[in-house]
This record gives structure tokens, C-alpha cells and sequence, in this order.
């Protein structure tokens, strides 16, 4: 081998080493691994399928894909839009079935939840004719089974530790992944300003999960914003699989 050719592989080695992919069992609000590699962050968009998904998904990928972590009641009323979500390249999570606190809610139901759901994404898939695809879960609310809140001055705490275990060893067995976020924009709060999200968007940096949720106002005012921001960093977008 040339001096100059193992120069060459010594530089490629090197690239390849720095840029090997890494696949977390879990995607628990931080940055992704490989995000070193490229530019690029993660929009995920929430409660969904709706009449703005069409309108999101639209807008959305003028900059890449997207992961829409969906309803399964929903998904059943309105299909048609996640299976087209699926065919421009997006990909679609479980985000239970009727959304509620599953620190409220028995284990046994906690598990109808998730199954119900399942059902209904792998026939949105079969539909969309896709027959492998992520399982990606998050949790209605970020409430994983267990929970403790300020009630009148006092810590009140709801579920257990044991139930969130075991909902979590569930979703292991199931093979899906559960994912959390780095910025929530609050946009799902109708209190909350549109400047101030606009303003949190401004701070997105290379390889944050983005928390979204299918609203009238993200689908005209707050993704289209994104988009614009995010191509003017050099910024890409990506599903979180």
C-alpha cells in the first residue's frame, strides 16, 4: 500500500469510526447518537390522526420526515391521512388509544392501550404497504405509571413505581422503543403565546426532539416558522427511526 493510499484509509477509518450509528434501546428526550454526523433535528408531532395532518405532514416535509406518535381511536376515524403520512416518508408511533394518565388507569388497561394501538398502526401500515416498520412509543401526558404531584400544599402520588415497571417491561417485550423529547413548545396549551413558542424554537439546536402537537395554529403559524428556521441553520429534518 502507497504512503498516499494509507493516508486515505487511515482518513476513512477515522471518519467511519466517528460517524458509526448507534441504536439506543430507548429514546428517552436526549440527542440522538448519530445526530453528530449530519444536521439535522427531530419534529415529532402528537395526537394525531386529525383534519391538520394533511396540513402538517405537508408542511413538514418541504424539510424532511417527521414521526407522528398517534391516537389509536383516531386512527381509526381517520386513516387515510397517516397512511399518506406514511407514503411521503414519515413514520407513525403508538401513543396509546384513548390517551389517558396511565398513572389512573389499571396495569391491565394500560396494556389494552398499547395493544389496541398496535392493532390499529400495523393495519394503517399493511394499508400503506409497508410491511416492516419502528415501534415507538411515548406516553400520553410523559406519565409512565407512576407519578407525584402538589395537591393543597401536600405531594400526592399516583400509581406506583411497580406499575410503571411493569408497563415499561411490557413495552420491552413488545419491542418498542419509548421516546421523550429535549424542547416541548407547549403549543398543545392554548394559553401559551405564539411569540414565546416562536421564541423556544429559536433555541433549537443540532439534534433536539422536538415536541409538537397537531393544533390549527402548528399546522399554519408554528411548523411553518420551524421549516423556515430550520433551513436557514443548515438544518434538516428526521423520523426518530
Amino acid at each position: 500500500m502507497s504512503k498516499l493510499n494509507r493516508r486515505e484509509f487511515l482518513r476513512n477509518s477515522l471518519i467511519l469510526t466517528v460517524c458509526g450509528f448507534v441504536f439506543p434501546d430507548e429514546v428517552l428526550g436526549r440527542k440522538k447518537p448519530y445526530s453528530r454526523c449530519f444536521r439535522v433535528i427531530y419534529p415529532t408531532i402528537d395526537d394525531g390522526p386529525t383534519e391538520w395532518t394533511e396540513y402538517i405532514t405537508n408542511e413538514a416535509n418541504k424539510n424532511g420526515s417527521v414521526t407522528l406518535f398517534c391516537i389509536g381511536e383516531r386512527l381509526r376515524r381517520y386513516r387515510d391521512y397517516a397512511v399518506r403520512a406514511i407514503e411521503n416518508g414519515n413514520v407513525i408511533g403508538n401513543h396509546s388509544y384513548h390517551h389517558p394518565h396511565f398513572s389512573e388507569i389499571s396495569f391491565e388497561q394500560a396494556k389494552r392501550e398499547i395493544e389496541f394501538t398496535d392493532r390499529e398502526i400495523r393495519k394503517t401500515y399493511r394499508i400503506a404497504q409497508v410491511s416492516r416498520y419502528p415501534k415507538l412509543f411515548r406516553f400520553p401526558y410523559s406519565d409512565r405509571g407512576f407519578r407525584e404531584i402538589e395537591k393543597h400544599g401536600r405531594t400526592v402520588r399516583k400509581g406506583s413505581p411497580e406499575k410503571k415497571y411493569k408497563i415499561e417491561e411490557f413495552l420491552r417485550d413488545m419491542g418498542y422503543k419509548t421516546c421523550g423529547w429535549d424542547v416541548d413548545t407547549r403549543d398543545w396549551d392554548s394559553h401559551t403565546p405564539l411569540l414565546y413558542i416562536l421564541r423556544t424554537l429559536d433555541e433549537v439546536n443540532q439534534g433536539d426532539i422536538i415536541l409538537l402537537h397537531e393544533r390549527k395554529r402548528t399546522a399554519y403559524h408554528i411548523l411553518p416558522y420551524l421549516v423556515k428556521k430550520a433551513k436557514r441553520k443548515g438544518y434538516g429534518f428526521r423520523t426518530l427511526a
